[in-house]
């Protein structure tokens, strides 16, 4: 049986990172067409935006985050979804993108 599409889902991009600016309309365009309805987007510019717009999608947690950006990015969203129901899904846009690297995430 298929999973269920996520009831909310937020999309958060880094477009400072190095690739974050090109692929934010395509990031846009693929979560809707992999079926899910996002219920935000938001492209952000910088280390203290982002822990603001994070801070604000969690105080109603979606049931899925999609974080793009580089390695402090995805760990800054982990940090923030750590302890609660909230899916963290990656689309690594930074320089070296180690974690996704290590997690063999394409």
């Amino acid at each position: 049986m298929p999973a269920r599409p996520p009831a909310s889902a937020v999309l958060v991009v880094n477009t400072g990172s190095r690739r974050g600016a090109e692929a934010f309309p395509r990031a846009v365009d693929g979560v809707r067409a992999g079926g899910i309805a996002l219920t935000a987007t938001h492209a952000i510019r910088s280390g203290d935006e982002l822990v603001a717009v994070l801070e604000r999608v969690m105080t109603e947690p979606p049931d899925l985050l999609v974080v793009g950006g580089g390695d402090g990015t995805i760990g800054c969203a982990a940090g923030q979804v750590a302890g609660t129901r909230t899916v963290l899904g990656v689309l690594p846009l930074g320089t070296a993108n180690d974690l996704a690297r290590t997690l063999q995430i394409p």
